[in-house]
This record gives C-alpha cells, sequence and structure tokens, in this order.
C-alpha cells in the first residue's frame, strides 16, 4: 500500500514524467519530448504511445 497523502510521495508525483494524450496530438510539445529522447516524433509516438491511452 501507498500512502497518497505523505509528503514523499507528493514530491515523488511531482518529479515524475507523466505522458498525456494531448502531448502525443500536439506536435509542438510532441517534437521536443521526441528529440530528447533521440526518437522522431512518430518513432515515439509507437513507442509510448500506449502509455497515454485511456
Amino acid at each position: 500500500m501507498v500512502n497518497v497523502e505523505s509528503s514523499s510521495y507528493r514530491v515523488a508525483r511531482e518529479y515524475m514524467t507523466r505522458l498525456d494524450r494531448e502531448d502525443l496530438e500536439d506536435p509542438e510539445k510532441l517534437h521536443p519530448i521526441a528529440a530528447a529522447s533521440g526518437l522522431t516524433p512518430s518513432a515515439f509516438r509507437d513507442r509510448y504511445g500506449y502509455l497515454a491511452e485511456g
């Protein structure tokens, strides 16, 4: 069990990188994210797109 009310959880969540569907659909957001990972936007979407689904 994780205490989501703890300060350590809140700090970890703030530093966590979260990928939203909007990040994959907006070219201005996707391009720098993909570039930082060394992938093209298309390759990044193919590799990590499932994480933003749901």
